[in-house]
């Protein structure tokens, strides 16, 4: 039983850390995603670069949602082999 809550633990550990990586990834497209807008009004970006910047940029924002509820599943585990009782 050890062994599966350090398990629980290490993940739960292991999903915040890629959930404030997303955040950062997804801070900087949207940046990016910012900057195209503004070359493409002013001609001077193709909109086949500008739709692949917008696609990452949804790529990323997606990224943040799966990997916050990957956190929150993780995390909840983590509760219930601590015998806390398991609410969203």
């Amino acid at each position: 039983m050890e062994s599966t809550i350090n398990e629980a633990y290490n993940s739960a550990q292991g999903a915040y850390k890629l959930y404030e990586a997303s955040i950062k990834t997804a801070q900087a497209r949207e940046r990016a995603y910012q900057d195209a807008i503004n070359r493409f009004e002013a001609g001077v970006m193709n909109s086949f670069d500008f739709n692949q910047i917008k696609q990452r940029f949804d790529a990323s924002t997606s990224d943040v949602v799966r990997s916050k509820f990957d956190y929150i599943f993780k995390l909840k585990v983590l509760e219930f082999y601590f015998g806390l009782s398991v609410t969203l």
